[in-house]
């Protein structure tokens, strides 16, 4: 199971779109959307693949770096203990 972090910024449309992308490629067994657990304000994207590999190709085809990319950047946790936000 591979579980993508999305930023504030993502809406539940753009993380539709990123797990569409994704399902449409050779692997994919399931995905859902959901919020994160520990950060209301962020989503989430969790997906089931075949094996690393057919993840790993899914990541390199142009549609999903396309559509899942501007969505799905990484959240720097470290700068946000840093900063206090999400502390606890």
């Amino acid at each position: 199971m591979v579980t993508t972090r999305l930023r504030r910024t993502a809406s539940p449309r753009g993380a539709g779109a990123a797990l569409g992308a994704l399902a449409a490629r050779p692997g994919y067994v399931r995905g859902s959307i959901g919020r994160a657990f520990d950060d209301p304000t962020h989503w989430s994207i969790a997906t089931e693949w075949e094996s690393v590999g057919a993840y790993r190709r899914a990541l390199g085809a142009y549609d999903v770096k396309v559509t899942a990319n501007p969505v799905a950047r990484p959240v720097d946790r470290r700068a946000q203990r840093v900063r206090g936000v999400g502390a606890g």
